[in-house]
């Protein structure tokens, strides 16, 4: 078997230092995937492995994370953390993934709107 199967087995059996290790050892596990196309990172934000998500965050890790990867069905580890109701997570990753960045920050509704501008971009003009 080799530390991609390995590292996934790990993650769902709840192995948090033999995961830990894996990692250690060798970062870019962080970004493997399965057949599914589920990262080890997704994997772990599944199944609320709180441990290993703060480790995948850091550097070494943190710089060659994809966390933005969507699995076949276009889900992220954000989707997962939520689908499982892993609240932990889920509060880690939204800064991550820019969610609450423009209210976090914002002293009232007006300087909210003014920070983010949700409509949709404007279309360019045809080039000549």
């Amino acid at each position: 078997m080799d530390n991609i199967s390995k590292i996934f087995i790990a993650i769902e059996d709840g192995e948090d230092e033999v995961t830990k290790k894996f990692l250690e050892d060798d970062p870019t596990l962080a970004n493997a995937t399965n057949s599914r196309g589920q990262t080890a990172f997704w994997w772990a934000a599944s199944f609320g492995r709180t441990p290993i998500i703060k480790q995948m965050l850091e550097e070494p890790i943190r710089g060659i994370l994809d966390y933005r990867k969507s699995d076949n069905l276009l889900r992220t580890a954000l989707d997962a953390a939520e689908a499982y109701n892993n609240c932990e997570i889920i509060e880690m990753l939204n800064p991550v993934f820019g969610v609450g960045v423009y209210t976090a920050y914002a002293e009232n509704e007006e300087e909210e709107a003014a920070e983010f501008d949700s409509s949709p971009p404007k279309p360019e003009e045809p080039g000549f």
